[in-house]
């Protein structure tokens, strides 16, 4: 009894003395007016937004992601959703639809101010022991290789710049073979900048399951963020690019009744005529 209770108190004073390690994936919410907003996300993290919104001004707010590492490069991810789009004057429009992204370690994230707006950022940090990768894509081509036994789930892809949508485009190998296009960039400048009226655009996720390669081309004059995992598959999920339509059943032929086989009468034997006999005279 006097082991169990010195084993609880110690455990209420890890906790209470290590107040980071309970609260270190806890949901943050930041208010963001005149200064910029700096987060930091290590390597072995990701970091998870969950809603930006903003109220007031003209440009809309972004948020910047500079990537280190061998994945270098920086790029704006995500838009603001606009509240007043849709109160006082604007109530009669549609709400915006917010956006969420994933962005992994390492990696600084910013959200620079907008004048006369008022942002707010809800984000959590997060192990990251599924494997979070984020990518920038600017001139050369990303290619993901997806093993038999796993499968690629892509949480994110965003563009700025450049004028073609960017593009994943999957080769799958084995009998499900084939080429196709899966998922189009979201665009972040669509909404921003001197189209700062226009709504976002809404991302999508997609998985893949393996054996496949994952490409994405460069875009002239873009810069593309994209963020994905590899899992394994051991639910069995499959993708298949060629969908062959079916061939339309041709009619089954009734199998044709078998006709009953006539019984064939045999003639009743003819009855041979007995000799009639010759009465003899009387003597």
């Amino acid at each position: 009894m006097t082991i169990k209770m010195h084993l609880n108190r110690w455990l209420v004073a890890f906790f209470l003395l290590n107040s980071g390690f309970v609260f270190a994936g806890g949901f943050q919410s930041k208010i963001v007016t005149t200064s910029p907003l700096t987060i930091t996300v290590p390597e072995d993290r990701f970091l998870r937004i969950t809603n930006f919104t903003q109220e007031g001004g003209t440009d809309r707010g972004v948020v910047g992601v500079t990537l280190s590492g061998d994945t270098g490069g920086t790029a704006n991810v995500l838009t603001a959703t606009r509240i007043d789009f849709s109160t006082g004057i604007n109530s009669q429009n549609l709400p915006e639809i917010g956006n969420q992204v994933i962005i992994a370690g390492p990696a600084e994230v910013t959200v620079p101010p907008v004048a006369g707006a008022t942002l707010l950022i809800s984000y959590r940090k997060e192990p990251n022991n599924g494997g979070f990768k984020s990518k920038i894509i600017t001139t050369s081509l990303l290619t993901i290789t997806v093993p038999e036994d796993r499968f690629l789930k892509i949480t994110n892809f965003t563009q700025e710049g450049g004028t073609n949508h960017a593009v994943v485009r999957v080769p799958l190998s084995g009998n499900a073979g084939g080429v196709a296009n899966v998922l189009t960039a979201t665009r972040i400048d669509s909404s921003t900048g001197i189209n700062s009226q226009n709504f976002p655009e809404i991302g999508n996720q997609v998985v893949i399951a393996g054996p496949a390669e994952a490409k994405v081309p460069p875009v002239v004059g873009a810069t593309l963020l994209i963020t994905y995992k590899k899992e394994p598959n051991q639910g069995g999920e499959g993708t298949s690019l060629m969908v062959t339509g079916s061939p339309t059943p041709a009619g089954t032929t009734a199998p044709s009744a078998t006709p009953t086989s006539t019984p064939t009468v045999t003639p009743a034997p003819t009855a041979t005529p007995q000799p009639t006999r010759t009465p003899r005279p009387p003597p």
